[in-house]
């Protein structure tokens, strides 16, 4: 599914109910992508809240992506609506043009195989260097 609007999500969605979402969030300097990080986790904190019960996460994690900063986490929860069991990751990584790239995946409990296959394709993401200003 396509972004439709700047900093707006494009989703994979898999056969197997697996999801994977993709955004870039905009910002000039480095105090408005510490500012657009900070509104992005607290964003995804209640989404998570507002779609599963029983939510457990990991303490974030470090992380590097094609050499760009950023740190992920993971966790569990039970889908509010239908009571099926997700496993969940998602990262936040600073671009060279100050920008955000969040990344986040879910996938079925029991479907571990799905859950390694998105984070392979996670992984295989590469950023595009900074074009130089003139």
């Amino acid at each position: 599914n396509p972004a439709e609007n700047e900093g707006d999500y494009f989703t994979l969605d898999g056969p197997s109910g697996a999801l994977l979402s993709f955004r870039t969030i905009p910002a000039k300097t480095e105090k408005q992508a510490e500012k657009a990080l900070n509104k992005a986790i607290e964003d995804s904190i209640a989404y998570l809240k507002e779609t599963y019960k029983n939510v457990e996460l990991s303490d974030p994690e470090d992380d590097s992506m094609s050499g760009c900063d950023g740190f992920y986490a993971t966790g569990s929860g039970t889908d509010k609506e239908s009571g099926d069991d997700y496993a969940f990751g998602f990262g936040w990584y600073l671009l060279p043009d100050k920008k955000i790239a969040e990344i986040w995946f879910e996938v079925p409990k029991g479907e571990e195989k799905i859950g390694k296959q998105a984070e392979k394709i996670l992984k295989s993401f590469t950023v595009p260097a900074a074009e130089e200003e003139e």
